[in-house]
């Protein structure tokens, strides 16, 4: 594992204009984080997956609500990556968890 990631939950708190989000931290975890070749990209939206960008894998299982969470890649610039689907048992065995992520573009 060589990318550090930092767990994030939404919290939304009611505001005077609808609800105001905050993003705090759950947990920080070693991981890789790798971007994925134009035909994985490709692969996934065909499977119904929807737009990805990267493959997140941690150690060890990993509770995610997709709607409510999102990571921020620590060594690379603090970048923002959103799970798309729940964590994939990637070795069979539960050691390693597979996320498949979107990444937020600055300015979108």
């Amino acid at each position: 594992m060589r990318d550090r990631i930092r767990i994030e939950v939404k919290v939304k708190t009611p505001g005077p204009s609808g609800p105001d989000i905050d993003w705090n931290e759950q947990a920080t975890r070693w991981a890789d984080v790798d971007e994925l070749s134009v035909s994985a990209r490709i692969a996934y939206q065909q499977a119904g997956v929807g737009e990805v960008t990267h493959m997140v894998t941690v150690r060890g299982p990993i509770s995610l609500s997709l709607a409510d969470n999102r990571f921020v890649w620590l060594n690379k610039g603090d970048r923002i990556l959103y799970p798309v689907a729940p964590p994939s048992n990637k070795d069979g065995v539960g050691r390693y968890y597979a996320i498949v992520a979107r990444e937020e573009l600055k300015g979108a």
